[in-house]
């Protein structure tokens, strides 16, 4: 068995230690902020890059989501057509066809009518 002043002082010794171990990180964390600081104006380290893969994944994505089926624009085109000439306006139909794929793939455009 170890004397108390033996363990007290191998305590201390960890205490220390630790308490380096400390300092050193803290140390080393504030200088790494300041560099940031200086090179780039903000203390926060800059944004990770952008893989173009997720990117690309992404942009499939939102065109798939685009995509209408020709069913819709047809069933879209025979109702306005009908509310057009229901309210005897003068319209193009291919004009109209294509105003109607962008209006069923979320793009604003003005129906004339």
């Amino acid at each position: 068995m170890m004397p108390a002043w033996a363990v007290l002082l191998t305590s201390l010794g960890f205490t220390v230690a630790a308490l380096a171990v400390g300092l050193w990180l803290g140390e080393r964390g504030r200088r790494r902020m300041l560099e940031r600081w200086v090179a780039s104006g903000s203390p926060t380290p800059p944004p990770r890059a952008v893989v173009r893969d997720q990117v690309e994944a992404e942009d499939r994505l939102l065109d798939y989501e685009r995509e209408v089926s020709k069913a819709t624009v047809k069933r879209m085109e025979a109702a306005y057509t009908a509310e057009l000439r229901a309210r005897q306006i003068p319209f193009d139909p291919k004009q109209l066809r294509e105003e109607i794929k962008l209006m069923a793939a979320g793009i604003n455009v003005d129906v004339p009518g």
